[in-house]
């Protein structure tokens, strides 16, 4: 089944080609220096992103600043970190560059939010011993927690959140780690940002809750953990009205409506184009008719007499119907009936040749 939320985070990738940067550290040793647009710059660049150690140690020793920078502003500490080079990253660090743990290119990457986007844990480590501010953003407003979830490096995630990092930083359209994770089906760092009091009723700007978004997708486990976390958010709409409860009816996810209708989702939020598109209405119209019967079950829960005392039953028939879903036409006929209402007499008729499930 797809999935319900059609999020993407844009990650910017460190371009290689080269500008130099007047830039004098008084103590340093001459040979360190840096020097006013040194043409050797692109190639000290080439020695790093191509992991030749002896190139990029001579270049420095003859003076090509170690400040050296790319078109986009970056480092050489974030093209070391971009290959996974630890032996250039850690020989950058003692020779002058870590001051530049916290410096942002022109896009806002950080030395840390390279290494928790390739997951370099011991670099990551590293870093924050150093002072890297662990919640400085992207310009798209991504976290290195963001980047550490979205890519599913569960022991960096963990160890940001060791060092502070803000459980519920949201990134474009306020989308939180807690929804990443969700989206990706990483239940282990659900977990994981749960124990460090991520908010599961947090929405984002189109109002979807992580809730909403494992119901979509038919997790059942996290759908359980989120409710027994807090399910004070369980009748949450989005901007179109839709709850977890909708989302999970409509993909047909028989058991998670079970338990969102057990935890006392309501039947009647609806859609905001009509208040007959409830979850009931949704089913039927996508011919889920395990999920009519789970509707059915608490209708009976609830005291409600029958089905077509819900909005959107009768128009859900009507479009299982005309949609070719049989079965569930011919269910919800044999209901229709039962509850004292008439059939169409073309409707009837091709019911009449069904075998429903009873």
């Amino acid at each position: 089944m797809s999935k319900v939320l059609y999020y993407i985070i844009v990650l910017f990738g460190v371009s290689f080609s080269i500008q130099t940067a007047e830039q004098t550290l008084p103590e340093e040793p001459p040979a360190k220096r840096a020097r006013v647009e040194d043409p050797r710059g692109p190639e000290l660049v080439a020695a790093v992103r191509e992991n030749r150690f002896g190139t990029m140690q001579e270049l420095l020793n003859q003076g090509v600043s170690i400040f050296t920078r790319s078109e986009l502003g970056s480092s050489l500490l974030n093209i070391a970190i971009g290959n996974g080079n630890k032996e250039i990253f850690y020989y950058l660090m003692e020779n002058g560059l870590e001051c530049d743990v916290n410096f942002q290119n022109n896009e806002g990457t950080t030395p840390l939010l390279l290494a928790a986007q390739f997951g370099h844990f011991q670099i990551v480590r590293f870093l924050l011993k150093k002072g890297a501010l662990v919640d400085l953003k992207h310009n798209s407003g991504s976290t290195a927690l963001s980047y550490a979830v979205n890519f599913g490096h569960t022991s960096v995630v963990e160890e940001l959140l060791n060092h502070g990092a803000s459980v519920d930083n949201s990134c474009q359209e306020a989308f939180t780690p807690l929804m990443i994770a969700a989206q990706e089906s990483y239940n282990s760092i659900c977990r994981l940002l749960l124990n460090y009091g991520a908010n599961v009723a947090r929405q984002d700007k189109r109002g979807i809750t992580p809730l909403m978004i494992a119901a979509a997708d038919g997790n059942h486990q996290m759908v359980q953990e989120f409710l027994r976390s807090d399910n004070n958010g369980i009748n949450l709409q989005t901007q179109r009205g839709e709850t977890a409860l909708w989302l999970a009816a409509t993909a047909g996810h028989e058991l998670i409506v079970q338990l969102l209708l057990k935890n006392n989702a309501d039947l009647l939020l609806h859609r905001i184009e009509s208040p007959l598109y409830t979850p009931v209405a949704g089913a039927a119209m996508h011919g889920h008719v395990p999920v009519i019967r789970a509707v059915e079950d608490a209708c009976k829960d609830r005291g409600i007499p029958t089905i077509f005392a819900i909005p959107g039953a009768f128009e859900g028939f009507n479009h299982a119907f005309f949609n070719g879903h049989r079965f569930a036409a011919a269910y919800l006929a044999n209901r229709y009936k039962e509850s004292g209402g008439s059939v169409c007499p073309l409707a009837q008729n091709i019911i009449s040749k069904m075998r429903p499930r009873n």
